[in-house]
């Protein structure tokens, strides 16, 4: 289900690229542009059966041992670590790709180590099982523990700082801020 949805995503996006494209001198589709940008937008607020939150919130983040306890209106991770690298809380934020799907390729001080296989991951307690990474074949961060949910499902989980996180099973674009939960990068 969650990769029909990506790929709902995708196509739409693509659909959006080629209107640019061959309306680029054309105003009259304008509104058809903005019609398909908004649904795309609405397709990425609902994955995991979250609709996008702009209320307030308070969140903790820890990128490696730092710690920010932040106060804001963003809807997702993405866009608060935006906003941790303009107020200059954190002295990089680098990604590949685009803002629809960003993958991390530097983090404030953090560095990744590829020679002994030690890359950035995404962890949270939001409590939604679609959010929520399960153990796979292919690995799991070093610091992961395998839990049984109580269903048969076997999620990757850590404690860091004294709190229950689950490894992030969609990308920082998409991962809800959600009032009083933890998120955390850090290097596994």
């Amino acid at each position: 289900m969650k990769k029909s949805k990506i790929a709902v995503v995708l196509i739409a996006v693509l659909l959006v690229f080629c209107l640019c494209i061959f309306t680029a001198c054309d105003s009259s589709l304008q509104d058809e542009i903005d019609r398909l940008k908004q649904e795309i937008n609405d397709m990425q607020q609902q994955i995991g059966g979250y609709e996008a939150d702009f209320e307030e919130k308070t969140v903790t983040v820890y990128i490696g041992e730092k710690c920010f306890e932040v106060t804001t209106r963003k809807a997702y991770f993405h866009d608060l670590l935006k906003d941790l690298l303009e107020e200059g809380k954190i002295s990089a934020y680098e990604y590949g790709d685009d803002d629809l799907n960003p993958f991390i390729t530097a983090i404030d001080t953090l560095q990744q180590d590829y020679t002994s296989g030690k890359y950035y991951s995404v962890w949270h307690n939001v409590n939604n099982f679609s959010l929520k990474g399960v153990s796979s074949s292919w690995g799991n961060p070093s610091r992961a523990t395998v839990e049984d949910d109580g269903y048969g499902n076997m999620m990757v989980t850590t404690t860091y700082q004294n709190t229950k996180l689950y490894y992030s099973a969609v990308g920082v674009s998409i991962l809800p801020l959600v009032d009083g939960c933890t998120y955390a990068i850090l290097v596994d």
